[in-house]
């Protein structure tokens, strides 16, 4: 099924006055000032009110130009299909204000990595009901290519509410990557959140051989992971570094064999044949078995269905986004 009725058009809806919190912003406003307009956004999405055209094409700049300096090799499935799926809602726009017969879709489907469908929303839906956990960061960059040359250079003729309306239900998921473009940029976090000794405890994860242990209050999270195996104890120092360990560890498939971020380098088995794993560390090196790391990867996956964490995670998810 499509990601949008391609029958008779729909009646028009009366939709309630909405009162504006701020004036209409020019494109140039948003990308003057990247802190202060995803700031804005995220305030208008809280109180309920729309976002202009500016504002979601700023957006899908953002979530662009996050997968274009991302480093690791993956991101996660779900914020790229909501870009995908977006995109599908505009051309969507197009098709029942009789626009769509003057774009080309040959530029989007170059962009798009290939399926059994040939037509571009076929393609989508195809993408999209297969999309796994974790996506090629490059391919992530090429397909939210599309949303933003859509947003940016096709949306004069489609009325700014009608436009709000199609793409709100995919801002949840869009928000994160769009945040976390701003962060990268800034180095810094996107609020500043004065640290509290109220915070609730989060209770540590533990396996038979490895512990894990996270405090967050205000900004800062951090971690400590406890490896009776090597005798040590090694620092997570940041939500940024907690990120990247637990994806880097989600990363080395029997397809996928090595990954590496900045921080971290990982190797497991080849393909074919036998042997461990091989975690790096600013230069350091650790060996696991297989076993080993199976245990220790399940130690993150655990830590990540607790009800605590998971709350923490979210927190700094609002202040850091998520890629």
């Amino acid at each position: 099924m499509s990601l949008f009725n391609k029958g008779a058009a729909p009646a028009p809806v009366k939709r309630p006055l909405v009162i504006l919190s701020q004036p209409l912003v020019e494109s140039d406003e948003c990308h003057g000032n990247p802190v202060e307009a995803i700031k804005s956004i995220q305030q208008l999405d809280q109180t309920g009110q729309p976002l202009g055209k500016a504002q979601w094409e700023f957006i899908s700049f953002l979530v662009h130009r996050a997968y274009q300096t991302h480093g690791l090799q993956m991101v996660q499935g779900r914020y790229f299909k909501a870009a995908l799926q977006a995109f599908a809602v505009w051309r969507g726009l197009l098709e029942r204000c009789g626009l769509a017969a003057a774009q080309s879709d040959a530029y989007f489907l170059s962009n798009l990595r290939r399926t059994d469908a040939t037509d571009l929303l076929g393609r989508i839906d195809d993408l999209g009901s297969t999309m796994p956990e974790l996506v090629g960061t490059r391919q992530a960059e090429f397909g939210t290519r599309n949303l933003n040359v859509a947003l940016r250079d096709s949306t004069q003729a489609l009325n700014a509410l009608d436009l709000h309306e199609a793409l709100a239900p995919f801002l949840a998921d869009l928000m994160p990557v769009a945040i976390r473009a701003v962060c990268e940029q800034t180095k810094r976090p996107l609020h500043e959140v004065e640290q509290s000794y109220l915070s609730p405890p989060i209770k540590p994860v533990e396996s038979e051989k490895y512990s894990l242990s996270v405090s967050a209050s205000g900004a800062s999270l951090t971690a400590s992971l406890s490896l009776s195996t090597h005798r040590s104890l090694h620092p997570i120092n940041s939500f940024l570094q907690f990120q990247e360990l637990a994806q880097v560890l989600e990363e080395v498939t029997s397809e996928n064999p090595s990954t590496h971020s900045e921080t971290y380098g990982l190797d497991g088995p080849p393909i074919t044949g036998s042997g461990g794993y091989y975690l790096r560390y600013l230069g350091h090196q650790m060996d696991f078995s297989t076993t080993e790391f199976e245990e220790l990867r399940g130690v993150f996956r655990l830590a990540m269905r607790r009800p605590d964490l998971a709350a923490a995670l979210a927190e700094m998810t609002a202040i850091y986004g998520d890629i």
